[in-house]
């Protein structure tokens, strides 16, 4: 007898054609986006002072932490979490290494599949969209501002969580 349900009965990145459709269709309704599955980012969770590799744990902050990353869908729901990594690790290295990245690289086929919004710390690829770092054109200009305005909802879905559990402050 199980007494916890399974972690992908509550966080699960969508793999059916329907439910990365809906996610698409959620995200184009809000933000007029298309072909968004996912919003990703990171964020540092204070934790006491490690006693074994505590320069590991310590960020440029100067407090130790760990990062969690995350993907968002257009609900503001978790759909894949990663916090296995110090407080010191770059987030590319984060995305890199995780499973959603592994899922991606193998499965990934185009647009028809979708693509994950990141901050300019991640590295563009054909799964995960970047800002443009220096917008010259007016396309560029507006793709930037859409991709604020939507990314900007896994910055929101952390805070309510900060709010909710004081404790990842």
């Amino acid at each position: 007898m199980q007494c916890w349900p399974e972690k992908n009965e509550f966080i699960s990145f969508p793999t059916s054609k329907a439910n990365v459709d809906e996610v698409k269709i959620g995200f184009y309704e809000q933000a007029d986006f298309p072909h968004i599955v996912g919003c990703v980012d990171y964020t540092k969770v204070r934790i006491q002072r490690p006693v074994e590799d505590e320069a590991a744990f310590v960020n440029r902050k100067n407090f130790s932490s760990i990062n969690v990353q995350a993907v968002c869908n257009h609900e503001g729901k978790f759909t894949q979490i990663t916090a296995d990594w110090s407080g010191s690790v770059h987030d590319s290295l984060i995305f890199k290494t995780s499973s959603i990245c592994k899922h991606l690289e193998e499965n990934h086929k185009g647009l028809v599949d979708g693509v994950l919004l990141g901050n300019s710390g991640y590295m563009c690829r054909p799964f995960l969209l970047t800002p443009y770092n220096n917008p010259q054109e007016p396309h560029q200009e507006r793709f930037n501002r859409n991709h604020v305005s939507t990314r900007y909802l896994i910055e929101r879905t952390f805070g309510v969580c900060k709010m909710r559990f004081h404790v990842l402050h």
